[in-house]
Order: C-alpha cells, then structure tokens, then sequence
C-alpha cells in the first residue's frame, strides 16, 4: 500500500531489484570465465624445432581438475607435461586416473617431472 502511494519510493525499489538481478547474473557469468582463465593460465602449446613435435605444458594451475574433453583427436600432439596441477595430475595417472583415456594414445606423458610414457628417440 506504501508503494502505491509513493511513486518515487516504487521507483527506487525497482531499479534496486533491476539492479540486484543484474549483479547475480553478471556474478553467474563472470565468476566461470575468470576462473576458467586463472586455471589455465600455466597453459604452453609450442612446436619444438629440434624434434618437430607438438607439446603442451600445463604448469601451476592447482584448480584445473580435468583435461578438455578432445584430447583423444589431437592425433599432432606428441608430448604432455603436466607440472604442479595437482588434480589434474591424478586424474592423469597411469590405468587409473578419470583422464588416462584421453591421452593413453600420446607418445609420451610427464607428471610433475617423471616420465610416465618416455619415448626412446628424446
């Protein structure tokens, strides 16, 4: 009843509710994308001139927790290194870890400086 009395009052409460959904759905959408970015911001994809291999090196990301989904396609990419992820190096781990599928294929894997799958020709 205030409220219709009021029309500057009304007025007020709007824009404080048009604003308040706006600050939830900005927290909503920006709060993933920051975190995606900070997560792989350790994230190294180079060609290596003397052996002409694709690498990726993952470093410092302690919350990245899972490898992109096509791993298993980058048919080009000879060497993964993983350093200091610590999710994302058990879930790497030999027959056991949730992402070994992906990346089983890859002729050679590095989990914080230990050679899981060494190729003889390095």
């Amino acid at each position: 009843m205030v409220l219709e009395k009021y029309k500057l009052l009304h007025t007020a409460l709007l824009i404080l509710v048009l604003l308040g959904t706006c600050m939830v759905i900005g927290d909503g959408l920006l709060t993933p994308a920051i975190s995606v970015f900070f997560a792989v911001s350790g994230l190294e994809l180079f060609m290596s001139k003397e052996h002409h291999q694709l690498e990726i090196k993952i470093k410092d990301c302690p919350t990245l927790s899972a490898l992109p989904q096509g791993m298993h396609r980058l048919t080009a990419l000879q060497v993964l290194a993983i350093e200091d992820c610590p999710e994302l190096s058990k879930r790497c781990e030999p027959q056991t870890g949730e992402d070994w599928h992906c990346i089983a294929h890859l002729p050679r894997i590095c989990l914080d400086g230990e050679d899981i799958k060494p190729t003889n020709d390095l």
